[in-house]
């Protein structure tokens, strides 16, 4: 009887023990009470360049549980600079912050935990300015690119997320680099993706004198710079995603003429490309499955077609959804799909029919920034 108490205690240390190492991982600021993270389900982020971000919390049947404040986090997702919203990675957001309007405050990424819903701020050491594109690596690095005047240009940071250690470069100080952007043009990088050592960029070259700007993928590689390919005719480019030794990105033309295209890296090619049938200045691309989800999130046109496409890899079509409402920002994950058009919050299965819905309260004089929910 006493050897099964002691082994029951060290049973019970052990638990307590592996709990206590489970919790130490996140090491977020918390905004919130156990029991209100404990309610919630779904959170709406808003922010703005001079104040303090604000967190709500809503429960399932959207109501309003609580806000909090983020302390020293401004500029803040769809109200920064990036051209995505937020980057998914190891069941934690990520978020631009920029501080480009606060001389106080250097440029972050944010991560947010949306188990605890706690929060961390990556500055990046960066000078303050805006910050156009963001990804991360395999090794909890942030890389982040953003565009600057003479003489760097375009320009990068990698930024180690344990200690904050900052490796920079400019594009223009790369190797190779004046073989492939002739003199008087640079580089303006739009997105970034991290993938087996190698950094992809998809942005523009741009020439002011001559008013010129062509859409193109860059790779950085070691300390070398080369294009992989030119997209004529476009000007710039949303929803940039890497598959299986393939990079998929929407470009767009100055009528707001959209095409999806996958650039094929082993045989430098664009072996497959779909034209989409509406005008549009935001279309993001989700993986599913073995699928690319194709979403025009774009306010300006909220009529021209609310669908879900969903397509092979190689871009052919296998499933449309109509689609209740207009889409701003969306998430996703393997139960269900939620969106929002900045006022309400719109929940879906994966055959888009709707589940849930109910509007968030207003921030005076701020900008509906993200979202995120438990999963």
């Amino acid at each position: 009887m006493k050897k099964t108490l002691i082994l029951l205690f060290i049973v019970i240390l052990c638990v307590i023990f592996c709990v206590s190492c489970g919790d130490s991982k996140d090491t977020g600021t918390p905004l919130f009470s156990k029991e209100d993270v404990d309610d919630y389900a779904y959170g709406v982020i808003y922010a703005y360049h001079n104040v303090d971000a604000i967190v709500q919390l809503y429960a399932s049947d959207g109501s309003l549980i609580r806000k909090a404040n983020m302390e020293n986090v401004r500029g803040f997702g769809l109200c920064s600079s990036s051209t995505k919203p937020y980057v998914k990675y190891d069941d934690c957001y990520y978020y631009v912050s920029d501080a480009a309007f606060d001389p106080n405050l250097k440029n972050s990424v944010v991560k947010l935990n949306p188990k605890s819903v706690t929060y961390e701020r990556i500055e990046l050491s960066m000078e303050n300015n805006f910050t156009y594109d963001f990804s991360i690596d395999a090794h909890d690095n942030v890389i982040s690119a953003y565009y600057s005047g003479s003489p760097e240009f375009g320009c990068v940071y990698e930024t180690a997320m344990k200690n904050g250690e900052n490796q920079y470069y400019a594009f223009n100080t790369l190797e190779n680099y004046e073989a492939v952007i002739s003199s008087g043009s640079h580089f303006w990088p739009l997105d970034a993706i991290h993938c087996e050592d190698l950094d992809y960029f998809i942005g523009y070259i741009t020439n002011q004198s001559l008013g010129s700007r062509t859409l193109a993928i860059g790779m950085v590689k070691k300390d070398s710079f080369d294009i992989l390919c030119h997209f004529n005719g476009y000007l710039y480019a949303k929803g940039f995603l890497y598959d299986n030794d393939s990079l998929y990105v929407t470009a767009f033309d100055s009528k707001d003429n959209a095409k999806v295209m996958k650039y094929h890296i082993p045989t430098m090619t664009t072996d497959a490309s779909l034209s989409l049938d509406y005008k549009s200045s935001d279309v993001k691309l989700y993986q599913w499955d073995e699928q690319l989800l194709i979403l025009n999130c774009d306010m300006d046109y909220p009529e021209q077609h609310r669908k879900a496409i969903y397509t092979t890899k190689e871009l052919r079509i296998e499933e449309t959804y109509d689609i209740a409402q207009p889409i701003r920002i969306c998430d996703i994950s393997s139960e269900k799909i939620v969106c929002s058009d900045t006022e309400n919050i719109y929940v879906y299965d994966h055959e888009w029919n709707q589940t849930t819905s109910f509007a968030v309260e207003k921030e005076p004089q701020m900008k509906f920034s993200g979202i995120f929910f438990k999963q």
